[in-house]
């Protein structure tokens, strides 16, 4: 004698009630999950990020960053320059740039080494960007409040992971 009974009827019966309240409850909850996600995507463009990536050579970025960063670090941005940043272990290529509200920047940011983690966060603004090496991703972000952001590193990258810090200043 088995100790699971095998016949079609013990495996296959009939929902009840309740296992049909279930499957609907659970079928409609899916239903809005995936209407609220497509409906965020198409009505809120500015959050979707990273809106370009490229393969690059670390070095050439490098290059780039340390060239941005000898001239704008610590400065004004005009809005018309491209931000190019840096992610090395334990270091953003740049301390503190500074912006001008209710303008659009086009941000670059790349890994020179491992996996970092590049997140926006202050004045109720989140972007958070996985960074991985050899590749660039873009994206275009319009502050429309004024005050300090951070970028943090939130990906554990090594043992100076929590020194990893920039600051984003918004002007009027």
């Amino acid at each position: 004698m088995a100790l699971i009974s095998r016949s079609f009827e013990d495996w296959y019966k009939k929902f009840s009630k309740e296992e049909k309240i279930w499957i609907i409850t659970a079928f409609i909850v899916a239903i809005i999950l995936a209407t609220t996600t497509v409906t965020w995507h198409i009505f809120d463009s500015k959050h979707q990020v990273p809106s370009y990536s490229k393969e690059i050579d670390p070095y050439v970025f490098k290059e780039m960053a340390i060239n941005f960063s000898r001239e704008y670090n610590n400065k004004f941005i005009p809005p018309n320059v491209d931000i190019y940043i840096a992610a090395q272990q334990y270091y953003w290529s740049v301390q503190k740039i500074i912006l001008k509200k209710n303008t659009d920047y086009r941000f670059y940011v790349a890994s020179l080494d491992v996996i970092h983690g590049f997140t926006i966060v202050g004045n109720g603004v989140v972007y958070n960007l996985m960074v991985m090496p050899g590749m660039t991703y873009g994206f275009t972000i319009n502050f429309n409040k004024e005050g300090k952001y951070y970028v943090i590193c939130s990906e554990y990258c090594g043992y100076g992971h929590g020194e990893m810090r920039m600051i984003i200043e918004v002007i009027t």
